[in-house]
């Protein structure tokens, strides 16, 4: 006599075995999402201080290229990467051609191709050139014009990155 096969076993899974499954599943993507989205964050802060940083380089080089100016370049209402007006943020999407930053380093002397714009360029994240043209602040700046500068950003996780030039 053959031994018969119990044919009534059920194979699967239950209900609990794939809910169990699923909510692992839905953790361990939600921690990759935090993880990458705070590397983003992290990378584009790094882009915004790497293009103050070659922003800074160019200033330098104009205020030592052209000692008859013998300052830094003025700045055209608000000089910002969201383009130049009275107030900032402006409601434009890059460095006008119009500023005085522009004119000094691309248009006129040609020291650095084209300004960088922040990687969101809105108005809670763009790059802005603040001269200092008081002569009574840092040091005696007769007859040098803009002898300082603020150039900054803000940061994604917080706060100002604010780079200084000039006498400060």
């Amino acid at each position: 006599m053959k031994n018969k096969k119990n044919t009534n076993k059920k194979t699967g899974f239950t209900l609990i075995e794939v809910l169990f499954v699923i909510t692992i599943v839905a953790m361990l993507a939600m921690v990759v999402f935090i993880a990458v989205g705070n590397a983003q964050k992290k990378a584009r802060d790094a882009v915004r201080k790497t293009d103050l940083a070659e922003i800074q380089k160019a200033l330098d080089i104009y205020y030592y290229d052209n000692p008859a100016a013998g300052k830094y370049p003025e700045e055209g209402g608000c000089d910002s990467s969201m383009g130049t007006c009275g107030t900032c943020p402006c409601s434009g999407n890059n460095w006008s051609v119009t500023s005085g930053i522009w004119d000094k380093l691309v248009t006129d002397n040609q020291i650095i191709r084209i300004l960088p714009k922040d990687p969101f360029n809105n108005s809670a994240y763009y790059y802005w050139y603040e001269p200092d043209c008081d002569e009574n602040i840092g040091g005696d700046c007769t007859g040098k014009g803009c002898c300082g500068y603020y150039l900054g950003c803000w940061l994604e996780f917080g706060g100002a990155y604010v780079l200084k030039g000039g006498y400060y």
